[in-house]
């Protein structure tokens, strides 16, 4: 049911529930004892009585509302599948988020979220673990990107599929523990340093089904060799390098699916174009600040695919 205009009564047997900005027949004090899915889209509606009369709930979307901290009693929803916090202003998770072990997708994309517990650790079945969020602080034209930091045994969820933002800046275990999630399509890190560049190509050699990748150095001089990587996720289809290189890595010209890359701060000194104008997939390509020489040039039937350059 769509709460936008409907009176609801009080005794009505509610599976699913959806509340807008204009919701005003919804009150605070109404139970909901059958829900299973409740999706609110207000930043006004109160949420003053919890959820502790929600014990069936599996879906439970919270975009935009008023908490600045976690509700406790959210994490004794033991069959909560899936848990949005986006856009709301929580800084941080508690331990106790280890009770929701069936969780499987968890978005916290725009929260205040900086860093998860260890708790999260013991979500097993995580398919999706979302947050990050972008401030035009440091560029006017070039957002920066903002994740979260994660703790030690991160290796531990092997059914995550979607992983970012991810911020490992001096943790240098964290990067090779993510080669253990193998079953990753969309890797977001970010604040890498040049001297993690071989633990990180070590990673990616082990994740085979990526589909999504975004590498972000921790200042836009800092190298990654990235040339190690003798077997790159093949199925690759969307890459943003946001570093520094020496050279254009050669494994991205063999990249057969890739239809966006984006270079950022890559100070190439010999052309890129001649490496990538054979690739057969590509439609995005986008070249901030990443080539120091004067000209570019490809031949006449380069780019095949190419729409937006």
């Amino acid at each position: 049911m769509i709460a936008n205009g409907t009176r609801i009564s009080k005794n009505e047997k509610v599976r699913r529930l959806s509340i807008h900005e204009n919701s005003e027949e919804v009150q605070s004090d109404m139970r909901f004892p059958y829900l299973w899915s409740f999706l609110s889209f207000s930043s006004h509606h109160s949420f003053e009585h919890g959820f502790r009369n929600y014990k069936l709930l599996r879906v439970l979307n919270l975009d935009g509302a008023p908490f600045s901290c976690f509700p406790p009693e959210l994490v004794e929803l033991i069959h909560l599948r899936y848990l949005s916090l986006r856009w709301t202003m929580i800084r941080e998770l508690p331990e106790s988020i280890r009770k929701l072990k069936y969780l499987e997708i968890l978005d916290l994309k725009g929260s205040n979220v900086s860093s998860l517990p260890s708790g999260i650790t013991q979500l097993t079945c995580l398919c999706q673990l979302r947050n990050y969020g972008h401030s035009f602080q440091s560029s006017l034209f070039f957002p920066d990107t903002l994740g979260m930091r994660v703790p030690s045994g991160i290796g531990r969820l092997t059914s995550l599929q979607k992983l970012g933002s991810v911020e490992v800046n001096e943790e240098y275990e964290s990067v090779r523990e993510l080669g253990k999630l193998t079953q990753l399509r969309r890797l977001f890190i970010l604040k890498l340093r040049e001297e993690q560049g071989m633990d990180l190509c070590y990673t990616l050699e082990r994740l085979k089904h990526l589909s999504a990748m975004y590498l972000v150095s921790l200042n836009k001089t800092d190298f990654l060799k990235l040339d190690s990587i003798s077997s790159p996720p093949k199925y690759l289809q969307r890459l943003y390098l946001k570093c520094s290189l020496s050279a254009l890595p050669g494994w991205i010209a063999s990249l057969q699916y890739i239809s966006k890359l984006v270079l950022q701060y890559s100070n190439l000194k010999s052309d890129p174009l001649k490496a990538l104008q054979k690739l057969p997939s590509l439609v995005v390509l986008e070249l901030r600040q990443a080539y120091a020489g004067e000209e570019l040039c490809c031949d006449p039937g380069g780019f095949s695919k190419l729409k937006r350059l």
